[in-house]
């Protein structure tokens, strides 16, 4: 009886495991531009002080964004245990930072390099990676 309840335990936690989606850093690992490498360090640097200068902090919400790899992550993480993520707030904050990379004026997305949008605490999720041809969705 006891092995039994060891493996149930052990199979429940696993498909625990499998149900949840990828991270961040599986999806970056996935991506790469096919960029020449002295242009892809001049724009990776500006994506770098462009994020440097992106901060958010309320009650509720913090955020910001990072460069991983070839993707520009924006991360934004709920802080009140009380609310969760619902569909429309993530597709409203997804749609925001695609409008925000596309309309800069580094072009980063032009050029090869991915967004993903990474929306963490009660319902969140890593969001789907977007390129340049989104940016004609918006």
């Amino acid at each position: 009886m006891k092995n039994s309840m060891l493996g149930l335990i052990a199979v429940l936690g696993l498909s625990a495991c499998a149900m949840t989606g990828p991270t961040v850093e599986e999806v970056v690992a996935t991506y790469h531009t096919e960029l020449n490498a002295p242009h892809k360090e001049t724009i990776r640097q500006k994506i770098v002080d462009s994020c440097s200068l992106v901060r958010y902090k309320d009650n509720d919400l913090e955020g910001g964004c990072y460069l991983s790899s070839d993707v520009i992550v924006y991360e934004f993480n709920i802080t009140n245990n009380r609310i969760e993520w619902s569909p429309q707030a993530a597709s409203t904050i997804t749609k925001l930072a695609l409008r925000e990379v596309c309309e800069d004026e580094n072009e980063a997305l032009k050029y090869g390099f991915g967004l993903l949008v990474n929306l963490e605490g009660k319902n969140g999720f890593v969001g789907k990676l977007k390129n340049y041809k989104d940016c004609e969705n918006i």
